[in-house]
């Protein structure tokens, strides 16, 4: 039999299992969007390893400007943890990330 508690963590379990997929899905609209202005994420992060190089004088690959971005996010969410937007943020420099390491393949 269940108890008032057992309800009570499937309710949490629910809720944050709501907001994940909501963030995820804003996440993977915007990543699309961006893509429609910026281009493929392959193609900006080397464009943006390139600016980070030549401004730091040492190499920066694209997958670790990819992670740059997302770090930066992560700094933001630790600021403001219930700020949703970065949650939504990390999620989509994450699919950025993955097609830049070439997990999405």
């Amino acid at each position: 039999m269940k108890t008032m508690e057992d309800y009570e963590a499937e309710e949490v379990a629910a809720n944050t299992q709501d907001i994940a997929h909501s963030c995820l899905e804003e996440a993977a609209a915007t990543v699309k969007q961006r893509r429609e202005v910026y281009g493929e994420p392959n193609e900006y992060f080397m464009r943006f390893a390139d600016l980070l190089s030549a401004y730091l004088e040492h190499p920066v690959s694209p997958e670790q400007s990819a992670m740059i971005m997302l770090l930066g996010k992560v700094a933001r969410l630790i600021s403001s943890p219930t700020h949703r937007d970065s949650c939504v943020d990390i999620a989509g420099y994450l699919d950025c990330y993955a097609r830049v390491t070439g997990m999405d393949k």
